[in-house]
């Protein structure tokens, strides 16, 4: 069953890898248009952990490419995982109610008072601060 999944997202991936290969200085210095096509290609949600992760690992590997760092853009939002959920957490108390888009708009007021892209701060918070 898994193993169908799987290949249906590569096969959807195939179809745009040929664009994709001929855009790829485009798509880095504009990542919310990858992050937009590929969510069109893919049939989710632009905001889901697998297309943000997507857009994150491409910026990675194209630092080393390109020679350069291109910055996260303001507009592609951290994806929200359990760490993050448990930051929120212990900031709003663990009995506080809350659901998804709480914890997405809270690191996007986070991201905008820090004056740090959502993607970058989603790698500061990567430090063990919760033990």
């Amino acid at each position: 069953r898994l193993v169908n999944i799987k290949l249906k997202r590569v096969k959807k991936i195939c179809k745009f890898y040929k664009d994709f290969s001929k855009k790829t200085d485009f798509y880095y210095k504009n990542m919310k248009s990858l992050n937009i096509d590929l969510a069109r290609v893919m049939k989710q949600d632009e905001n889901t952990k697998t297309i943000v992760f997507a857009v994150k690992m491409f910026s990675y590997a194209s630092r080393n490419v390109f020679g350069y760092i291109e910055y996260f853009p303001n507009d592609v939002v951290i994806p929200i995982d359990s760490r993050l959920k448990k930051i929120y957490r212990s900031v709003k108390g663990d009995d506080a109610n809350y659901n998804k888009k709480d914890i997405e708009e809270y690191y996007k007021k986070l991201s905008v008072r820090a004056n740090i892209p959502p993607l970058h701060l989603d790698t500061l918070l990567w430090l063990d601060i919760l033990n």
